[in-house]
């Protein structure tokens, strides 16, 4: 697109600051790939696909992997967190004895929230460095 908004511009990093305005204007991202031969490779000749963003539920339904945990995960692919999600520096051995007294739902919580209280110091990190969702089917 000639720029790279992004704070980490490693090429395994995904790129953040991004406003949907800039993807969606005219001749923005959106109007390119739907313009360009990816398009035409992926859709043939049906005129009526294009290439779109998310709704919110729609990501939300992919990020939650489907309909319901189906494996009876206390986070979407995965129990332990560890395996599936960033969640900073500031969570610690206090933290983890937190969601193993009171639970995973309620002990998060209570991290969370008192966790608030400090400046956050979070970074983009590499694609695929953890566990995926769970599959969602239709």
């Amino acid at each position: 697109m000639g720029e790279n908004p992004a704070v980490q511009q490693h090429p395994c990093c995904p790129v953040e600051n991004v406003s949907w305005e800039r993807i969606t204007e005219p001749g923005g991202f959106l109007d390119r790939i739907n313009a360009g031969d990816v398009l035409t490779s992926v859709a043939a000749s049906d005129r009526n696909l294009c290439f779109r963003l998310p709704t919110e539920a729609e990501w939300e339904y992919a990020a939650r992997g489907g309909p319901h945990w189906r494996d009876d995960y206390a986070f979407s692919g995965s129990n332990d967190p560890d395996a599936v999600a960033w969640y900073g520096p500031r969570w610690g051995p206090a933290d983890q004895a937190l969601v193993r007294l009171l639970g995973w739902r309620a002990g998060w919580r209570v991290a969370c929230r008192t966790r608030k209280l400090l400046p956050r110091r979070t970074r983009t990190h590499p694609v695929a460095t953890k566990a995926p969702n769970q599959a969602v089917t239709l």
